[in-house]
C-alpha cells in the first residue's frame, strides 16, 4: 500500500469518527501522523481545541495550529495542548494575551491577514482590522 492510499484509507476512517472507541479514534490519529511525517509534514491544523486534545492523547508531538475562531477564554487548553491559535485582530490578540498571563503561560500565535477577501484578519494595507 502507497502512503498516498494508506493516508486515503485513515481518512475514510476518520470520518466516522463519532461511532469509534476513544482507542481506536487514537490508533487512528497515530498512524495518520506517522504517514504524514514521513511525507514530511511539519504541522497540523485544526478546527477546534478539542481535536487538538485528541491529537494529544493519541501522542502526536507535531506542532498544532488552530485555524479556526476559538474564544479567548479557552487560552488554558491551547497553552495545556501546545497549540498555535490564529489571531484575526488586534482586539482578539489583546484577549487572548490577556488570557494567556493570566494562566500563567505565553500563548503562540499565528497572525491572519485579510489579503483581499474582506472576511476576517488584519488588513495588509495598516488600515487595521475588520473583524473585532
Amino acid at each position: 500500500m502507497t502512503r498516498s492510499e494508506a493516508i486515503q484509507c485513515y481518512c475514510q476512517q476518520v470520518e466516522h469518527w463519532i461511532d469509534l472507541p476513544k482507542k481506536r479514534r487514537r490508533e487512528l490519529l497515530d498512524g495518520l501522523r506517522r504517514e504524514l511525517e514521513a511525507l514530511g509534514a511539519e504541522y497540523l491544523a485544526i478546527s477546534n481545541v478539542d481535536e487538538a486534545r485528541e491529537l494529544r492523547l493519541a501522542g502526536v508531538g507535531l506542532p498544532i495550529l488552530q485555524l479556526g475562531m476559538t474564544p479567548a477564554d479557552q487560552t488554558a487548553a491551547l497553552l495545556e495542548n501546545r497549540v498555535t491559535q490564529a489571531v484575526w485582530s488586534e482586539a482578539a490578540g489583546e484577549a487572548f494575551s490577556r488570557e494567556a498571563e493570566r494562566a500563567g503561560g505565553r500563548l503562540r500565535v499565528h497572525l491572519k491577514l485579510d489579503t483581499g477577501m474582506s472576511r476576517l484578519g488584519v488588513q495588509c494595507d495598516g488600515g487595521g482590522s475588520k473583524s473585532g
